[in-house]
């Protein structure tokens, strides 16, 4: 069984191993600055729920306004909702829609 190199990190900062402190700190605030692999996925996963987010606010403004034409045309008018104001009041709302 072999074991694993020690690391040295001076060099994986990318600095001489004499380097001051001061070196040292601009060389981890430079390599920490750059984004990681998992930061570029999250990112990507976030546009792509983004995406799917906006698609969905589209249907239903599209399916909103042809119950605000009905509800016109019979007279009557339908109260706007605020959407994403993160209230437990919302989630309750869209829990009694189902019983409507």
């Amino acid at each position: 069984m072999t074991t694993p190199a020690k690391l040295d990190y001076h060099e994986a900062l990318g600095v001489h191993s004499t380097a001051t402190l001061q070196e040292i700190e601009r060389a981890y605030a430079e390599l920490a600055a750059h984004p990681r692999a998992s930061n570029v996925l999250a990112d990507a996963e976030g546009a792509r729920y983004k995406a799917g987010v906006k698609e969905t606010e589209a249907e239903e403004d599209k399916k909103n306004a042809e119950l605000d034409a009905y509800l016109k045309r019979s007279g009557r008018r339908r109260r706007a909702r605020n959407r994403r104001s993160g209230g437990w009041l919302d989630v309750l709302l869209d829990i009694l829609s189902f019983f409507k």
